[in-house]
This record gives C-alpha cells, structure tokens and sequence, in this order.
C-alpha cells in the first residue's frame, strides 16, 4: 500500500497467489487463487481478522454494498460471504 506521495506504507501477507480484492467500508478482501481461501484485513492497518474457505481459484472479490461476492474459476462457482 502506498501514501499519496507514493511512498511505501506497508506490505501485507495475504496467502498464495494474491488474486481480486474489495473494500467494504471497514475491511479489504483479498482472495488467494494458490490456496481456495479469501483473506481478511482491517484496512486501517493491515491486519488479518479471518481467512475463509470458498473453493478452488478464488479469481475476482466484488462488494455489492452488502456481501462480498467471489467466483471461482476451476469450480464454476460463485461464493457469496457476509461482510461483518
């Protein structure tokens, strides 16, 4: 993550093959095409809160304004996750 002059603010672990991410007001969603999982993070300052199980090459993370929505490429599959 970087600051508007462009430095370097933090860098996150977040899992194998970092993949798709959304903001939902309070938290980043990043999923993890490596591992099936979608990671977690308070966005106020990088931490892990969760990490959820959705399948199989988690590809694009989209928030609709009230659930994060996921879709798994190799399962042809979509999850959809309640975000608090």
């Amino acid at each position: 993550i970087k600051a508007s002059d462009g430095s370097l603010i933090g860098v996150y672990g977040v899992g194998l093959n970092p993949h798709g991410i959304a903001y939902d007001g309070e938290n980043i969603w990043v999923g993890n095409s490596g591992s099936g999982n979608v990671s977690k993070l308070l966005a106020s300052d990088g931490s892990l809160l969760d990490t959820i199980t959705v399948g199989l090459q988690p590809e694009s993370v989209v928030f609709d304004g009230k659930s994060i929505w996921v879709s798994n490429r190799n399962q042809n599959t979509i999850s959809r996750l309640a975000i608090h």
